[in-house]
């Protein structure tokens, strides 16, 4: 993490990270016996002789806006590999209240006792995720489709930056710290709300076992959706 502080400190106004580890009990004062793995929605260990969700880092931060990935078909469900959860380290922030609340509430007690429900939740919002077209250069040129969350990371980024970059032109302050405006009801407009489907899980022969489902408003497989530029954009006024 040390680079992101350091591009923080000269004036960044957008830090972009696709990386995850696992954050197991006991080692939280001890970031360099981290479990480095791919962040996946709902990694499954047994943590004192029971079976729990695995919350992962940075993601699980309060002050990280966390970004989960959508199939590239219609109609939008959440890709297997959406990762989602609740931090077990942090409390859930006073803006997600609401929204995460409206979650709880549906899902009745599922998965009771594999997860913090009062944990920060994550992710915050999503972009589609999969077949996305990669070039690998010449002279082994090739083309080959990239899927996962460090793919629909980057179109979130490339969003907020170009709204920055709008603002700026109108002599606007940049957005700054963007987790509590995206939970705000001026955003609730700039969401397409994926309602179907789920996130999944590494356990098991299939994908889907013990994944989040994705429900009506904020969930862990999508987070409040998928944005909308052009009202993202018209919500910021």
């Amino acid at each position: 993490m040390r680079f992101l502080s350091t591009a923080a400190g000269l004036g960044s106004l957008l830090l972009l990270g696709a990386a995850a580890a696992a954050v197991l009990p006991g080692i939280q004062q001890q970031p360099d016996l981290v479990v480095h793995e791919k962040a996946t929605a709902a990694a499954l260990a047994r943590w004192h002789g029971r079976r729990k969700f695995i919350p992962t880092f940075p993601v699980g931060c309060p002050y990280v806006t966390a970004v989960g990935a959508t199939g590239a078909y219609a109609p939008t469900e959440p890709a297997w590999f959406s990762s989602g959860g609740f931090s077990e380290y942090f409390t859930r922030p006073s803006w997600q209240d609401a929204a995460v609340a409206g979650y709880l509430a549906r899902i009745n007690g599922s998965h009771a006792g594999w997860y913090a429900p009062g944990g920060r939740a994550y992710p915050d919002v999503s972009a589609v995720g999969s077949r996305f077209l990669m070039q690998k250069p010449p002279p082994r040129g090739r083309e080959w489709t990239q899927k996962g969350t460090s793919a629909s990371t980057p179109v979130i980024a490339a969003m907020v930056a170009l709204a920055n970059d709008k603002r700026m032109r109108a002599g606007k302050p940049p957005l700054g710290f963007l987790n509590p405006l995206l939970y705000s009801e001026r955003m609730r407009t700039a969401f397409n709300d994926v309602t179907r489907g789920t996130s999944g899980s590494c356990s098991g022969k299939e994908h889907t076992e013990f994944g989040w489902d994705a429900l009506e408003g904020w969930d862990p497989a999508t987070g409040m959706g998928t944005l909308d530029f052009a009202r993202f954009i018209d919500a910021l006024g």
